[in-house]
């Protein structure tokens, strides 16, 4: 299954990793109703999240990513983000730009992409 999903998906690079994470400021996250962006993994590479931005009023943390899945609990960032009372949400990337998928990390060990629920970018 996994092959398959990478054979959909495709692989990525560190560069195209960083060009998804401005991507997101600039095209996808305005779409989904983010707003008041702070983009903290580019001021800071080792900082726990890659963005800061408003949703609905309140504060949120995003991880970019242009992987199939992100493991929230081993990296830390889930219970971080419990801890200082900020809802997060992973957005995959597919690495050639076509696609992606937004979802708010409930309690879990891994968000994982859904093939059948990408959204294709305009």
């Amino acid at each position: 299954m996994r092959a398959r999903k990478l054979r959909l998906w495709g692989k990525s690079t560190p560069e195209i990793a960083a060009e998804a994470e401005k991507f997101a400021v600039n095209h996808i996250l305005p779409k989904e109703g983010f707003a008041d962006f702070y983009h903290a993994s580019s001021t800071d590479r080792f900082f726990p999240f890659d963005i800061i931005a408003a949703l609905n009023g309140q504060r949120v943390l995003i991880d970019v990513t242009t992987g199939l899945s992100k493991m929230i609990m081993r990296t830390g960032q889930k219970q971080l983000a419990d801890a200082l009372l900020m809802p997060m949400y992973v957005l995959f990337v597919k690495p050639d730009f076509s696609k992606y998928q937004l979802k708010q990390c409930k309690p879990a060990k891994t968000v994982a992409i859904r093939i059948s629920e990408l959204v294709p970018i305009e």
